[in-house]
């Protein structure tokens, strides 16, 4: 298995994502039963990363990490950051 071949697929995907293009190919139009209406179209995509990592020395303790960011329509974005630091061994 080549793993470079998936890597393309992967970056149009990413690239999709980040300037909000929704396939029209993927929708499916079965009207026969569909009582619900239609999702209007996302204003906003978030992506939300989790770790853990000791921090502020290599010797201190794991702690969590968060970091979210909000890319919302007409090029704007939120980032928002919330980081431990151990206080027993700095």
């Amino acid at each position: 298995m080549q793993v470079n071949l998936y890597v393309p697929l992967i970056l149009v995907t990413f690239v999709q994502d980040l300037h909000m293009v929704i396939d029209d190919d993927d929708s499916v139009d079965d009207t026969s039963c569909n009582t619900v209406p239609d999702f209007p179209r996302p204003m906003a995509r978030e992506y939300i990363l989790r770790t853990a990592a000791p921090r502020p020395a290599p010797y201190s303790k794991s702690l969590p990490h968060k970091m979210a960011c909000s890319i919302i329509e007409g090029h704007e974005f939120r980032l928002a950051g919330a980081f431990a630091t151990d206080t027993i061994f700095q």
